[in-house]
């Protein structure tokens, strides 16, 4: 049976519920619209390269945390 990867919002749903942050917060943090982050955790938008640089930035994480290999 594959293995089915997890999509870019639903990491980035996890990573905002680590650090304990609300979306409103996160967009804060990581200079985006509170609209765009809930867009992002349901599916309704992709990240951009530029969403994905801001992200890593602001958390200091390397981008493969939002594009993990199959579990």
């Amino acid at each position: 049976m594959p293995i089915k990867q997890k999509a870019p919002g639903d990491v980035i749903k996890e990573l905002r519920q680590t650090f304990g942050l609300t979306q409103e917060d996160f967009a804060a943090k990581v200079g985006i619209t509170q609209e765009m982050v809930a867009g992002l955790e349901n599916h309704k938008h992709k990240p951009s390269y530029q969403t994905i640089h801001k992200i890593v930035k602001a958390f200091k994480i390397d981008s493969n945390v939002l594009f993990p290999e199959n579990e």
